[in-house]
């Protein structure tokens, strides 16, 4: 029960970190998306300002939206190798080693009556509730045991004797 517990937690740990590591590669995309705009925009004001059209305060503004949008991109980079880290720590892989996403698809809506299945079978298939079964069956043998010790052992045998004068004593 503990392995197949270790185990569960570990493939549970490794699906959360699958869809942290999903989304945070996609928002990277967006954030990415996001410092290419800026940077144009920011280009087009430096060039305003050069010719005139536009002021400090105006091509200040554009930079630091631009510099803002680096800062976020940067710290969701750091945020994804850190998820890398702990997807390869939970694995047992060397840090070379690209762990391929899938994309993640829409799950199909279950009906009501997947739902009471899906149910009625959870007990069985879920190894923290497999466990917790176990751990209350052996608590529940655990206090029949202290049950029972607490009256004295009956012993039951059989002897016999004699003496010289041969008299016989069966007990």
């Amino acid at each position: 029960m503990n392995i197949l517990w270790q185990e569960w937690q570990t493939i549970q740990q490794a699906r959360s970190l699958y869809a942290q590591k999903y989304f945070a590669a996609q928002k990277l995309k967006l954030l990415q998306n996001t410092v290419n705009l800026y940077a144009i925009q920011s280009a087009h004001a430096q060039k305003a300002l050069k010719s005139g059209d536009a002021t400090l305060d105006q091509a200040g503004s554009a930079l630091v939206a631009l510099m803002d949008a680096r800062g976020q991109r940067d710290t969701q980079q750091r945020a994804l190798l850190d998820i890398d880290h702990k997807l390869d720590a939970l694995l047992g892989l060397s840090s070379d080693v690209n762990v391929p996403l899938q994309r993640l698809g829409n799950p199909a809506m279950p009906t009501n009556d997947d739902v009471y299945a899906a149910l009625a079978l959870l007990p069985r298939h879920r190894p923290d509730l497999i466990a917790l079964r176990a751990a209350y069956a052996s608590q529940e043998e655990t206090l029949y045991k202290a049950v029972l010790d607490q009256f004295p052992d009956i012993s039951i045998g059989f002897n016999a004797a004699r003496d010289t004068s041969g008299v016989h004593s069966i007990g």
